[in-house]
């Protein structure tokens, strides 16, 4: 997303990862049966260390002017059907699940009172809902937030 209000604009994503030192993202789409959005081969960048370090099957939002909340609301809509699938694959250990949802502020440098208050607080807030949140639970994914100002 990205809005401007004032002397701020965000940038925001959302997406489900699903992470592995050895399973493909080929594979975890075969034993899915899910194509996803985006994926990350371990070592594709360079070999040693490994970059990417792992392997990486995703499903993302990116659609623009949504908030957080849409997005995540549209991610988990997605993955919810294939959700026993994901508790298989989870359950030993191997692959990891995970909600990442990353955001970008940018602080124009002309008004120096923007940058030292921060950005509005009506870009601040998102919440994830109690059914969101036991549905992470139930397929034994984290939840990752990151934040960045640019």
């Amino acid at each position: 997303m990205s809005e401007d209000e004032g002397s701020v604009s965000v940038k925001q994503y959302v997406y489900f990862a699903l992470k592995s030192d050895a399973t493909t993202a080929e594979e975890i789409t075969t034993r899915l049966g899910f194509k996803p959005d985006r994926v990350g081969v371990r070592g594709a960048r360079q070999s040693s260390p490994p970059v990417p370090a792992t392997h990486t099957w995703a499903v993302e939002c990116r659609k623009p002017r949504m908030t957080v909340d849409e997005q995540v609301t549209e991610v988990l809509d997605r993955i919810r059907p294939i959700a026993n699938g994901i508790r298989t694959l989870v359950e030993p250990g191997e692959i990891e699940a995970a909600l990442h949802i990353v955001r970008y502020f940018e602080v124009d440098d002309l008004e120096p009172e923007a940058a030292e208050d921060g950005p509005p607080e009506s870009l601040l807030g998102w919440h994830l809902t109690i059914a969101d949140l036991a549905f992470l639970v139930s397929i034994d994914a984290d939840v990752d937030i990151s934040e960045h100002s640019v």
